[in-house]
């Protein structure tokens, strides 16, 4: 596999050449969702059962709630109370875990 990338170069044809792919760039995208992909695993793996499924209970509430609810209907509560446990939500992007990095 090591060679592909050199294949696909040596062997473009010279019309379509704009047309493929950048093969270093998939590459990079692929081995991204890989990282991204093991770190949510290595969360879940250390997160408590009830949490995972206090937190799939929560987003299925809002997807059925952003379905059936009319701009002038009123906000239900979610599933887990207005502020269970006296969680805060993070509105900041620069908190809480990050992804790995490449």
């Amino acid at each position: 596999m090591v060679e592909f990338g050199l294949k696909l170069e040596d062997n473009k044809v010279g019309k379509w050449a704009n047309e493929y792919i950048d093969y270093e760039k998939l590459k990079a995208v692929l081995k991204r969702a890989k990282a991204c992909a093991e770190y949510r695993d290595s969360i879940q793996s250390r997160a408590s059962k009830q949490v995972v499924e206090a937190v799939l209970k929560e987003r299925k509430w809002r997807l059925e709630s952003a379905e059936t609810e009319s701009p002038k209907s009123p906000k239900r509560d979610s599933p887990l109370g207005k502020n269970p446990k006296g969680w805060v939500r993070k509105t900041d992007e620069n908190q809480g875990p990050k992804p790995p990095s490449l």
